[in-house]
């Protein structure tokens, strides 16, 4: 992540008062020296094609849901699609939640 987002390894794990040989664990949180906005214009970028789906000829709301691990109901939520909506062949669906930033004082 550091060189992604263009900050030396050392600064991060200052900014955190990380030690060097220690790895980081899941789900832990940790400050990082860019703004929220840019940040999530980072990771936007690191995995577009995981979160959305193209709408493929004879998809449904309940195959894509199926294929994509959800239920009907949370896809039309990530979404904003209301009981009538239709699908269009090529339009993109999100099927993954965005992720969560905290800009910890920045």
């Amino acid at each position: 992540m550091a060189r992604k987002i263009g900050a030396k390894p050392e600064t991060i794990l200052a900014m955190n008062g990380l030690d060097p040989d220690r790895r980081l664990r899941a789900g832990q949180s940790i400050y990082l020296p860019v703004r929220a906005r840019e940040l999530g214009k980072l990771l936007a970028q690191s995995d577009n094609a995981s979160v959305y789906y193209a709408v493929r000829k004879g998809d449904t709301l309940y195959s894509i849901a199926k294929k994509k691990g959800l239920t009907v109901a949370e896809l039309r939520e990530l979404n904003d699609l209301g009981k009538n909506a239709t699908l269009r062949i090529g339009q993109k669906l999100r099927v993954e939640a965005p992720r969560t930033l905290s800009a910890g004082g920045m």
